[in-house]
């Protein structure tokens, strides 16, 4: 029997506990652009590429390691009672280290066979050992941090994911300089994810120390089960991708590749921020026309605060790209144009199919995921041989738009919530245009037209509602008294 559901907190409560739950990524983020100039001048090209590629599979393998788990985790624990909460993170805990340890070990076994398939040699056998460690420490830092999430505990859960990637930029400082290779770059990746793992245990020990439960276990596992198919899906697709690039357009347009995600992951620590602080807040809400209501209003903001996210990164990505990697690497300019795309669809996905994950119909994510990652792997074998970085940027994007689509239409026939999805696109659809246009030109869009750009931007907020509507909140905040008199 569950608890009570958490209280309602308005706009400004969302926004503020997106803001914490994301601080890690920010932090992690700001920590990756420092490092950006650091570690494209102290290892070639060749060698950055080959990073962003052992670095991905170890991202593939947490994520497969986890099962996609962290939402329907999320989903049951409205569901369930003080008592049982613990035991269900024990059980995931549980599976989760025996899953990591067959990883590790199967790794250690046939690395010189994957370093050879991958890189020609078996030099980085020992940077994909150290991939697996550092993949089971993040995926049991995930369990630990869903619990600090699902007890509204966000200002601990900033603190342990902001700590874990400070370290990982220290021993990054630390090592490089001295042993400028892969291999430096992975251990340090993997002691501080070991870092972060132990962090988090310590932070939630009471959320997750219990005895593991076999029926906790198997609902959380059957609830999540149709989510696997998608994991393994867009784990593989993220991994295949790279690989598709490294070897149809050499590392070289794998690291501008690498670059264009690294800034338009800005724009995704918005998704990730407001998709933390939401979910939890809209399963406790319940399925009343109320709740739908107040749902499908806080899906249109956090899209115009993605949008708006979009226009800013794309804005002043000519000058971030100068700054991070120098000259050599405004040829990835169009691929952050085509990234910050993938943004808004990926923020469109998540905000599409909640009316699916709040009727407990994890399939239709997972389809929804499937058709993503397919859609993008299939173009990327043709676009990537055509125009390297720049055309894998445009296959993923595409496969995920393709994707939304998919899990928009089967939410359809779920929790009927009711997005105003003409407001919703018409603002998608023009930070799009935007990032094109600001990208795609050789050097990126001169000042003036950025300007412009900018101002037309500006003009389809206005029409649609969302800065108007900004402006009555702020000046209500301002000036409390004269509107609570009305």
């Amino acid at each position: 029997m569950a608890t009570e559901a958490r209280p309602v907190h308005g706009l400004a409560r969302l926004a503020r506990d997106s803001v914490l739950f994301a601080t890690g990524s920010v932090v992690g983020k700001a920590v990756g652009l420092v490092l950006l100039p650091f570690l494209t001048r102290a290892l070639t090209p060749q060698d950055y590429g080959q990073v962003d590629v052992v670095t991905t599979l170890q991202s593939a393998l947490a994520a497969l390691l986890l099962l996609g788990f962290d939402l329907p985790a999320t989903r049951l624990y409205a569901d369930l009672d003080e008592t049982t909460r613990p035991r269900m993170f024990a059980s995931w805990l549980l599976g989760v280290a025996s899953l990591g340890g067959t990883a590790v070990l199967a790794l250690a076994v046939f690395g010189p066979d994957v370093s050879r398939w991958l890189f020609g040699s078996d030099a980085l056998w020992t940077a994909l050992v150290l991939a697996g460690v550092a993949a089971v420490a993040n995926a049991v830092q995930v369990i630990t941090l869903t619990a600090l999430r699902n007890n509204d505990r966000p200002g601990v859960f900033a603190a342990v994911s902001s700590g874990t990637l400070v370290a990982y930029g220290i021993a990054v400082v630390l090592l490089v300089p001295r042993w400028p290779t892969v291999t430096a770059v992975l251990v340090a990746v993997a002691a501080s994810m070991l870092v972060g793992a132990m962090t988090g245990l310590a932070a939630s020990l009471r959320m997750v120390v219990a005895p593991p439960s076999r029926a906790l276990g198997k609902r959380l596992a059957l609830l999540g089960l149709p989510l696997v198919p998608a994991v393994v899906a867009t784990w593989v697709s993220e991994f295949a991708n790279r690989a598709i690039l490294l070897e149809r357009a050499g590392s070289t347009e794998v690291a501008f590749f690498s670059v264009a995600t690294r800034f338009a992951s800005i724009a995704l620590l918005v998704v990730l921020g407001f998709q933390m602080a939401w979910q939890p807040a809209a399963f406790s809400l319940g399925d009343d026309e109320g709740a739908l209501g107040k749902v499908a209003q806080d899906g249109r903001r956090i899209m115009v605060g993605v949008a708006a996210s979009v226009v800013a990164v794309a804005l002043a990505s000519p000058e971030l790209v100068l700054l991070a990697g120098g000259r050599g690497y405004l040829p990835s300019l169009p691929a952050v144009g085509l990234s910050l795309v993938f943004a808004l669809a990926y923020a469109a996905y998540h905000t599409g199919t909640l009316p699916s994950a709040i009727s407990r119909r994890m399939r239709d994510l997972g389809t929804a995921a499937v058709v993503a990652a397919l859609v993008g792997v299939l173009m990327n074998l043709w676009m990537a041989s055509a125009w390297g970085a720049t055309g894998t940027a445009a296959a993923i994007a595409v496969g995920q738009t393709a994707g939304a689509a998919v899990g928009v239409a089967l939410a359809r026939y779920r929790a009927p919530v009711p997005y105003p999805w003409a407001r919703i696109l018409s603002v998608t659809l023009a930070a799009c245009a935007l990032a094109c246009a600001v990208t795609f030109p050789s050097g990126g869009a001169t000042l003036p037209w950025r300007i412009l750009l900018m101002s037309l931007f500006g003009l389809v907020l206005w029409v649609e509602g969302s800065l108007p509507e900004a402006l009555r909140l702020a000046r209500t905040r301002l000036q409390p008294e004269r509107y609570s008199s009305r």
